[in-house]
């Protein structure tokens, strides 16, 4: 089935998300109308979902949103929106290029969302030099663009891994120390991260651009790429083996714990902190899903696949995996104003394995 056909509003649970964006009531959607977007990181997981919000908004509310959307592979980008573009009636333009050498961009933008991001662990290992590359080159180049359009708002999205070694089980805010290690390879993305965060905030310091991060735990939803086996992260991982009747092989003890957070709920933090006054950092995660990343690999065996497939430790250690660490992230300062998160783990596999 291609990526078009199991997309946008034909799908039952991929339309149900997008209308429970458009509901969200702490969003002030109103700030929106009328305005541009400017998205990178556009053909993965949150950056699909938040354009098709987006989009979805001026079907029912004809809410004149538009948005541009850098990509690398045009074709690619093409086929993934093929149905939105044809509903879209000329909202969604792309433009081809890469955050790490910026093609020009003559239009006004009013927002930005910079997501773009390598995702892979091996990837981090085989390649830290671009990984660090992308990140704090694309991030730059990216805060550069806010200050030449002069934003309202740019909301960048880290990763709960800027935490690092964590070993407390104690909730974690956002003022907690960061422990990362430069000599170790794997490191290269968390540190990555620290560094676009730090430039988001000279920028913010030295020429008043308006920038908020997003501390992303684990994100869970309905992407096209399930189904496309060189996606190795564990929870796709996990959907494929469950819809295939295979056993969940870990390569570790998988005793890491951490925060997960649904994409629908990832994309309002993102629309809530746009509609906010000054520049802040928050953590997003369901604080009701800490557990371990054994736990989470059992709770979809026994839960989703209703038991007709196991959980086999089979350690091999390559390199590529983090230490174990506790990541507890604390949504207090989200919540404080106003975002809520209510899909717990199990129906956040269930919803991706029904999509």
């Amino acid at each position: 089935m291609d990526c078009e056909e199991v997309m946008w509003i034909e799908n039952t649970i991929f339309k149900e998300d997008l209308e429970r964006i458009n509901r969200a009531s702490f969003i002030d959607w109103a700030k929106f109308d009328g305005k541009t977007f400017f998205v990178t990181g556009g053909t993965g997981l949150i950056g699909y979902t938040f354009i098709c919000a987006l989009l979805y908004r001026n079907l029912i509310h004809h809410s004149r949103i538009h948005v541009i959307a850098l990509v690398r592979d045009m074709k690619n980008a093409q086929e993934q929106f093929k149905s939105v573009l044809s509903d879209s009636e000329g909202a969604l333009k792309f433009v081809s290029g890469s955050i790490e050498a910026m093609p020009h961009v003559g239009e006004h933008i009013d927002f930005i969302l910079h997501g773009a991001s390598p995702t892979d662990s091996r990837y981090f290992v085989e390649h830290p030099l671009e990984t660090l590359e992308t990140a704090i080159q694309g991030t730059s180049n990216m805060l550069h663009l806010a200050e030449e359009k002069q934003v309202k708002k740019m909301v960048y999205l880290s990763s709960m891994e800027v935490y690092g070694d964590h070993q407390s089980e104690d909730k974690i805010s956002e003022e907690e120390v960061v422990c990362l290690h430069p000599m170790n390879l794997r490191d290269s993305y968390p540190i990555g991260k620290c560094a676009s965060e730090n430039l988001c905030q000279a920028y913010c310091h030295e020429r008043g651009i308006s920038v908020d991060v997003l501390r992303l735990s684990q994100v869970i939803g309905t992407t096209c790429p399930v189904r496309k086996s060189h996606d190795t992260r564990i929870v796709m991982e996990i959907a494929r083996d469950i819809l295939s009747g295979s056993d969940i092989v870990l390569k570790t003890k998988g005793e890491s714990k951490r925060t997960y957070v649904y994409v629908a709920d990832a994309v309002t933090a993102i629309l809530k902190v746009l509609t906010c006054e000054g520049s802040d950092v928050y953590n997003v995660a369901n604080e009701g899903t800490y557990c371990s990343i054994y736990d989470m690999c059992q709770l979809a065996a026994e839960k989703v696949a209703g038991g007709k497939i196991k959980v086999v430790v089979q350690e091999k250690d390559e390199g590529i995996y983090p230490a174990a660490n506790c990541l507890n992230l604390s949504n207090e300062k989200l919540r404080a104003c106003g975002w809520k998160s209510n899909t717990g783990l199990e129906k956040m596999f269930q919803r991706l394995i029904h999509y």
